[in-house]
């Protein structure tokens, strides 16, 4: 049924085997038999999905929208949009948009903008160094957060690091605390204190 309904509504020749090949997962449908089966189905892209989201495609295609909306709501040209979807390059009102646009937490804003090394790198810096001075191009990363809950979670990491060094070879509560603070990832802690 599924079948003859992709090919009589959306001329989209898909065998039942074809079907039963997305159902099992052994195939992927395109961004087109995605969006034509999700009308079949009467869902959201993203429910086929099974909220594996994780690029910004991934993401487009969850709400059902298509590149040449998403472009306009940007205002960019569609090509220009579809470059930016594969390495996206927005400034930061762009990427605000961006943000709200495609639903994204600040967390998804970041993995599926591929800035999840540039985010360690500016962490790293923050506990090695004045953690002051990162506020800024940590803002200018997800500028989806505030700079209130930026500087609170850098200050936090980097007093974390300070206390993780001075009770190093202790032993106590506060020692195993800040030994598990300190052996959690940066970017997970950073993201649990800003949560």
């Amino acid at each position: 049924m599924v079948a003859r309904a992709l090919a009589d509504s959306y001329a989209l020749p898909a065998p039942p085997a074809l079907v039963i090949a997305w159902e099992t997962g052994a195939a992927h449908p395109d961004e087109r038999e995605l969006t034509a089966l999700a009308r079949v189905l009467w869902c959201l892209p993203g429910q086929l999905m099974g909220g594996r989201a994780a690029s910004l495609r991934d993401y487009r295609l969850a709400l059902d929208l298509p590149q040449e909306e998403v472009a306009r709501r940007l205002r960019v040209s569609p090509r220009d949009y579809a470059q930016m979807e594969l390495s996206w390059d927005g400034d930061r009102l762009q990427t605000t948009d961006l943000a709200t646009i495609l639903k994204l937490s600040p967390r998804a804003l970041v993995c599926a903008c591929g800035r999840e090394e540039r985010l360690d790198e500016i962490l790293r810096r923050a506990v090695d160094g004045r953690w002051q001075s990162q506020v800024d191009p940590l803002l200018a990363l997800v500028p989806t957060l505030s700079e209130d809950w930026i500087a609170y979670a850098l200050k936090s990491l980097a007093g974390e690091k300070a206390a993780a060094s001075a009770l190093w070879g202790t032993t106590g509560p506060a020692a195993l605390e800040a030994r598990q603070s300190a052996e959690m990832e940066l970017s997970d802690r950073f993201w649990l204190l800003i949560a």
